[in-house]
This record gives C-alpha cells, structure tokens and sequence, in this order.
C-alpha cells in the first residue's frame, strides 16, 4: 500500500504518508485501517503528508471519487474532519490546489500547505474555533 497511517491520541491527528503512487483503492485501504485502529475517534483531525507522492499518479476519477467519499462520510456521521493536506514540491501542491477547488463543494475543513508546521498550527486553530462553537 502506498498509504502509511498512524494515530496520534496526544494530538487526535491521524497522519497519513503517501509514498510512490497514489490510486483511490489506496486510499480506501488507508481508511479502512483507521476505522478498525482501536485509538480511531471521529473528532481526530488529519493530516496527508504528500511530500513522497508521485504526483503524475493523480487521476480525476480517483480524486473525484476520494472527495466524494468524504463529503458522503461527513453526512452520514455527522462528523467533519479538519485536513491539512501538506504538499511542499510545486507540482504536488500546484495539482492538489486545482483538485481541490475543482471537486470540494465546501472546503472550509480543508487547508493546503507546504511544510507541516503550517499544517499542524492551522488545524490548531480550527480545532478551538469547532471546540468554541
């Protein structure tokens, strides 16, 4: 699998690592083991490390069908997940900036970023703003 997952109860983040190339049964498979990891809670916030990604594996239909997942998951539990998508090569970054506002009908839970320390401090900040409401 090209997806690396690890929970983090100290922070509720789930890191996702994706390395070589990236295909949506990949990304399946990533999910399925979140939900079964005994430490998994809905409120966890996520954080996709792009940065080993072969970005030219990046299909429409793949994506199309990842958004459409998690925007379907957010309706049926009831549960948005903050993610920081961290992509710090251009072409990564450039890809995932058109993909996300090609496919996401709502992107407010969502932020791109090139380094992980941007990532983690915004989800800091969207954490107290959802604790808050």
């Amino acid at each position: 699998m090209s997806i690396s997952v690890h929970i983090h109860k100290d922070t509720n983040r789930i890191f996702l690592s994706v390395t070589d190339n990236f295909r949506f049964p990949d990304f399946f498979s990533a999910w399925r083991k979140i939900l079964q990891h005994p430490d998994y809670l809905p409120d966890h916030s996520m954080v996709w490390d792009l940065s080993q990604m072969n970005a030219s594996s990046l299909l429409d239909s793949d994506l199309e069908r990842i958004a459409e997942f998690m925007q379907g998951h957010a309706r049926v539990s009831g549960h948005t997940t903050n993610v920081a998508l961290i992509a710090p090569t251009k072409a990564t970054y450039g890809l995932a900036n058109s993909y996300l506002n090609i496919l996401l009908e709502d992107q407010k839970n969502f932020g791109l970023f090139r380094s992980l320390a941007s990532g983690e401090a915004w989800l800091q900040t969207h954490g107290h703003e959802k604790e808050a409401t």
